[in-house]
């Protein structure tokens, strides 16, 4: 099995909440390995323990108390969606430390340690939870009753029980959904289409995500009507993932399609293995593209699901319940093609891809 080294861990130790403005300047700091969204600014602690007590700031020093957004996410680091969010409300007029700050806490994977994540954002005095999936939106929802809560990446919402109908949600919880699993089939068609000459296609997934087993089965199908093997592979742990991803074995793959959630890190642990053995990869947002290593990208763009909830969110602080504010879609779905990692793996696209596509990484 071959081990990352240590420069290439995307693994931390401890559950970290930290202030969004320098998680976001962290992003466009190059790294060798580590995918942007997972590296972490353990200093900036110090930092958000002030802004969190209205010890910093131009809006504590004039008497103006920000409006706090707490986002909670069992990810490895702040989700692209919270940079949408950021960037929405500086769009809506507001200013990020002035009239809004933004604490992130992430659990890295650990599903039960979401609900103490939810009570210690609340603790610190934030105003609005900003909830990344159906476990970090329950959590919040156990947490309290009252604390308004917007939810990102939850593909069904009135099912899971989040919500009562998307016109009318009913409590203190509304949000943005996306489509997620009915464009697994799309997503393996189009790839297969970018290589005609594959044939079998790797794809590793938390085996407890309901989301990703039903993008599992998709696959296949879609596989069996088009001459492809898609070998499936769920995994409970990190190890697990990294001795799929690491091994050797790992080369006999054409391609490699990354789950749409970043559990266990496999996204990561895909970037770093795929670059190494240069195989091509398919993830379901571009942001994964942004890296270097990514291939293409098919999905919803994690970014506009942020963007739309600033939107929410401003009704909220200007006093709006959110169970009078109705769940939105997002619905802008997206083709990216990098192509400087087209050519590092010897690819030449079709014209009429490129074409296809909304946007090229050049």
């Amino acid at each position: 099995m071959i081990e990352p080294s240590a420069k290439d861990s995307c693994e931390f130790k401890e559950p970290i909440l930290v202030p969004h403005r320098n998680l976001v300047r962290s992003y466009k700091r190059s790294h060798p390995a580590v995918p942007r969204f997972f590296y972490v600014i353990l200093g900036a602690l110090f930092l958000l323990a002030q802004l969190l007590t209205g010890q910093a700031g131009l809006a504590h020093a004039a008497g103006k108390k920000p409006f706090i957004i707490g986002v909670l996410t069992a990810t490895w680091g702040p989700p692209p969606t919270s940079v949408g969010l950021r960037d929405g409300l500086n769009q809506l007029g507001y200013r990020e430390n002035v009239d809004f700050v933004i604490g992130i806490r992430f659990t890295q994977g650990k599903i039960s340690e979401l609900p103490q994540a939810a009570r210690q954002l609340l603790a610190s005095g934030a105003d609005l939870l900003f909830t990344i999936g159906t476990p970090a939106t329950k959590a919040a929802m156990e947490a309290s009753k009252v604390v308004p809560i917007i939810f990102n990446s939850a593909s069904d919402p009135v099912g899971s029980g989040l919500i009562n109908s998307f016109s009318s949600p009913g409590g203190n919880v509304t949000g943005v959904t996306e489509v997620g699993v009915e464009l697994a089939g799309r997503r393996l068609q189009i790839f297969h289409q970018m290589i005609p000459d594959m044939k079998k296609i790797l794809y590793v997934s938390f085996l407890n995500s309901q989301g990703e087993k039903r993008m599992a089965r998709l696959y296949r199908e879609t596989a069996a009507s088009l001459g492809l093997t898609v070998v499936v592979k769920k995994v409970k742990t990190q190890q697990e993932a990294r001795k799929i991803l690491f091994d050797p074995s790992f080369r006999s793959y054409d391609g490699i399609i990354s789950p749409r959630k970043p559990d266990l890190n496999i996204m990561g642990f895909i970037l770093i293995a795929s670059s190494r053995h240069k195989i091509p990869t398919m993830f379901g947002d571009s942001f994964m593209l942004e890296d270097g290593r990514g291939l293409a990208s098919y999905g919803a763009s994690w970014r506009e699901t942020g963007l739309q909830s600033a939107r929410l969110v401003e009704k909220i602080m200007r006093g709006t319940h959110p169970s009078n504010i109705p769940v939105e879609a997002n619905s802008k779905i997206e083709l990216v093609i990098n192509l400087k990692v087209a050519k590092r793996l010897g690819l030449k696209i079709a014209p009429e891809m490129m074409y296809r596509a909304d946007r090229l990484i050049r």
